[in-house]
């Protein structure tokens, strides 16, 4: 797999047009299109932008070495969290989490607070 294929994976993964994708890159359809289709090859500024902006693991990108996406830690704490709630025997708070995940985001925006100072209150 090329560098190109991998731009254009990410590209699909985001699920952003090449005008889009482009957009977010500050770059033109044009500069997309041409590195998809192999035309010229990236620049290192714009391989940086594409890592930084979407969060992508830089060897991956270039030499296909590794996962596509780097995790933060947030998103690695949270998996963790969620791996622990799989094996819980606490059917209360698995039932919680699900509900919770169902919310609209303006209920979310109001339990936060709530959440947050119970949270304190260990």
């Amino acid at each position: 797999m090329t560098i190109a294929n991998r731009i254009r994976e990410i590209r699909k993964q985001e699920k952003l047009s090449q005008t889009a994708f482009g957009e977010r890159l500050g770059v033109s359809k044009d500069v997309i299109v041409n590195i998809e289709n192999l035309r010229v090859q990236p620049k290192p500024l714009l391989i940086n932008s594409i890592c930084r902006e979407f969060n992508v693991n830089k060897d991956w990108l270039l030499d296909g070495i590794g996962e596509m996406y780097i995790l933060s830690e947030e998103d690695a704490k949270l998996m963790e969290l969620f791996a622990e709630l799989t094996v819980n025997e606490n059917p209360k708070l698995q039932k919680a989490v699900l509900q919770l995940c169902e919310l609209k985001e303006e209920y979310i925006d109001m339990l936060l607070p709530l959440i947050t100072e119970l949270s304190n209150k260990k």
